[in-house]
């Protein structure tokens, strides 16, 4: 067994490896010498004992180890990948040692590196049984996975091929999920509901990341950007699962944005209506001007205060009414704005189009409504001003007498 040959090495004080063997010269102790007894009890696939000899308590070892997938051992896990072009085919050997590690598969325990050149096998694989195409004769060392891309509006269809050729920057990649590659590949759940458009939908997933690759290598980018890929089958499998009407989104779009553009105007119109009789207060300042009985000055004045004051009331309610309509509008959006990465991209355009010009709209309004309030206030600061000049210097007269 492979692991016996891990022991002696370690019991040996991990010498050096020449040429796959291994040479040791030293004290014997009870568990070298149980570990050798065991070593020759070996089938020649886990290695082979060359020389074992024993004297006054010291032994001298030659052993050549194993070069099979039975077990290997190799410096670091860098070099195990560049040894080991059966990676690309999904197919992880069962034993092997890391030198500068000192991990071996028959420790027991994982190793964040062995653990993702497993998922790594196990992704490969389940790509294989996920696709409907597989070329697995051209290589002995990775498989040629097909992947397709439907035609749109902008695109025509096209074609992809992944090969799966492992190197070392599987260390340094994170893959999450692949236990669903596997479930949608697995021939025991072909019973469940709507999986033949699950498996299309991740397909279409991974052909969309290998199409942003360029001159990349395909494999090494899409390992790169995995959880791209796990982002667009989700999105793309919410929008399935959930059956949005697109249709019936544009509608209620469509619906949301006249009603509040309706409303829009009607508080403009109302607005407007009642602002015609601003031009009174100005046709006041004339009388004003030429009034000289204190009781008419008075009653004038007190009248464009008024009409100021109740002007400025139409405007602040018709302000509240506004500020009503948009956390109205602002409820509408948000439900849409919650599923916005699933639209589809020209609903995306539209939504977007849709909100620009309410804004337009909302900031043309408020504006008005501003424009409207400085025109309510001059008559009374006019009137202020010209009672203030024509009764400030007898006033001023008055109080220094």
């Amino acid at each position: 067994m492979f692991s016996v040959v891990v022991q002696l090495y370690r019991l040996l004080g991990r010498p050096l490896i020449d040429d796959d063997r291994i040479i040791y010269s030293g004290v014997c102790t009870e568990e070298i010498r149980e570990c050798v007894y065991k070593c020759r009890k070996l089938a020649g696939k886990y290695g082979r004992l060359i020389d074992a000899d024993e004297s006054d308590g010291n032994i001298d070892i030659e052993f050549d180890l194993p070069t099979s997938d039975y077990g290997r051992f190799h410096s670091t896990f860098r070099s195990f990948i560049k040894a080991t072009p059966t990676l690309g085919k999904g197919k992880l050997p069962e034993d092997f040692y890391i030198v500068d590690e000192n991990w071996s598969t028959t420790d027991g325990v994982e190793h964040p590196k062995h653990k993702s050149i497993k998922l790594c096998c196990d992704l490969i694989d389940g790509l294989c049984g996920l696709v409907a195409v597989v070329d697995r004769k051209s290589s002995d060392s990775y498989e040629n996975i097909f992947f397709a891309l439907p035609a749109d509006d902008n695109r025509k269809p096209k074609t992809f091929v992944l090969k799966t050729e492992v190197d070392e920057t599987i260390l340094d990649v994170n893959l999450r999920h692949v236990s669903l590659i596997k479930a949608l590949a697995s021939s025991q759940d072909e019973h469940k509901i709507h999986l033949e458009e699950r498996k299309l939908i991740f397909n279409s997933a991974i052909a969309d990341v290998i199409e942003s690759a360029g001159d990349d290598q395909a494999f090494p980018f899409v390992l790169k950007h995995w959880e791209d890929v796990l982002r667009k089958y989700w999105q793309n499998l919410q929008a399935y699962v959930h059956g949005f009407s697109f249709d019936k989104v544009r509608t209620e779009l469509a619906k949301a944005e006249l009603e509040y553009g309706a409303k829009l105007s009607g508080v403009l119109s109302d607005m407007a209506g009642k602002m015609l009789a601003l031009p009174l207060s100005f046709g006041a300042l004339v009388l004003l001007n030429k009034a000289v009985d204190p009781i008419e000055i008075f009653s004038i004045a007190v009248g464009v205060l008024m009409v100021t004051l109740i002007f400025c009331g139409v405007l602040w309610n018709q302000h509240l009414n506004v500020q009503r309509l948009d956390n109205s509008l602002n409820i509408t959006f948000d439900l849409f704005d919650k599923r916005l990465s699933t639209y589809p991209g020209s609903l995306q355009r539209l939504l977007n189009k849709s909100k620009k010009e309410i804004k337009s709209q909302r900031s043309f309004l408020k504006v008005t409504l501003q424009s409207f309030l400085v025109l309510a206030v001059i008559p009374t600061l006019v009137m202020i001003g010209m009672l203030s000049y024509r009764w400030m210097p007898d006033l001023i007269c008055f109080l220094f007498e």
